[in-house]
């Protein structure tokens, strides 16, 4: 090689570099406080509280969730349900426009697991602007694309 070969090389691998570690430190200050979300939901009152005593009441069924996730949003279908093991008070209900729909585009809400009663909407506030931002800066597929190439 040659020494102006060296030096374009230099150059290309220093801007490169430069640009490629902007993106990968907005990566590490995102991704830190999403390790901690959940408690910072809590401590900022966006997460649903869930229910606290059961007084020997039994679960509520798949059903009456879902009649419950459903009744809020007419018109819309249910996609999935969830069970949290560490929050045994709250079931999570997602509904979208059809079964099929952006993931972006379902309404999540947690309802109460012996209750089905509505607890709240879950992933909202602050730490929503952080996950989208970690993402995909809010730029969809590309922005996914973009953030798995600098990080490769």
């Amino acid at each position: 090689m040659k020494a102006r070969s060296v030096r374009i090389w230099s150059i290309i691998h220093r801007w490169t570099s430069l640009v490629s570690t902007i993106f990968l430190l907005l990566l590490c200050l995102t991704g830190l406080p999403l390790i901690f979300h959940h408690e910072i939901d809590e401590l900022l009152g966006y997460a649903p509280r869930p229910e606290g005593a059961f007084d020997g009441r039994p679960k509520s069924t798949i059903d009456q969730i879902a009649k419950a996730a459903l009744a809020g949003d007419p018109g819309k279908v249910l996609q999935y349900i969830a069970w949290d093991k560490d929050e045994p008070g709250s079931v999570i209900a997602y509904t979208n426009g059809a079964a099929d729909g952006k993931p972006d585009d379902a309404v999540v809400r947690a309802f109460g697991s012996h209750s089905a009663d509505l607890l709240g909407p879950v992933g909202t506030g602050p730490m929503l602007i952080v996950l989208k931002l970690h993402t995909d800066m809010f730029a969809g597929l590309p922005g996914k694309l973009f953030l798995g190439g600098v990080g490769l």
